[in-house]
Parts: C-alpha cells; sequence; structure tokens
C-alpha cells in the first residue's frame, strides 16, 4: 500500500490481502481493471466471478499464460474463447506472456 500511495494511486486501487478462493467472488464491482497473477489452476474460476462485474470497456488481466499448459492455463485460454462480450490479446513476446480481456459490450 506504501507503493501506492507513494505514486499518488491509492485512492484509485484496491488491493487486499486474503484467500482469493473465498474472496473473489465475494467481490462486488463493478471494476475498470483486474490483475490476476495468482494460482494458475484457478484463472478461469476467478474470471467467471469478476467478469460479470467488470464495466464495459474494462479488463481482466492475467499473467503467465505462455507458461505450461497443463497447470489450468489451456483452460482459462479455451474459455476465453467462448467469452461473447469481450476481446482478448495475448502478449507471448516475453516468456511468461500476458493476456487482455476487454469488455466490448453488456
Amino acid at each position: 500500500m506504501a507503493n501506492f500511495q507513494a505514486a499518488g494511486l491509492s485512492a484509485y486501487i484496491d488491493a487486499r490481502l486474503a484467500d482469493a478462493h473465498v474472496l473473489v467472488p465475494q467481490l462486488e464491482g463493478p471494476f475498470d481493471f483486474v490483475f490476476s497473477d495468482a494460482d494458475k489452476d484457478w484463472y478461469t474460476k476467478y474470471f467467471v466471478a469478476v467478469w460479470p462485474k467488470v464495466s464495459p470497456g474494462g479488463c481482466f488481466t492475467a499473467h503467465n499464460v505462455g507458461m505450461r499448459w497443463d497447470d489450468g492455463i489451456g483452460e482459462f485460454l479455451d474459455h476465453l474463447q467462448t467469452v461473447q462480450d469481450g476481446r482478448t490479446t495475448l502478449d507471448r513476446q516475453s516468456r511468461a506472456g500476458l493476456s487482455i480481456t476487454c469488455r466490448t459490450a453488456r
């Protein structure tokens, strides 16, 4: 939190320390931006829990999507292809990879 304050961003960022399996489904939203760098086998569950709460134009970003595909990343990337109201961009320029899915409509 000190870094967010030092950067003058604390009013715009909601960072919480908790068990994400419990916390994420309880979050109310709306969200303009979600960054996921948690347990990869839960990426799909996190996405499903928050996507309905992402504002139009908002994005869900996931880190390490270019890594191994046996840890839930393949399932997550397959799920992103089924999202009707969003557009996904994959950045695989780095070894880790990044997916950015932005809501196009409600």
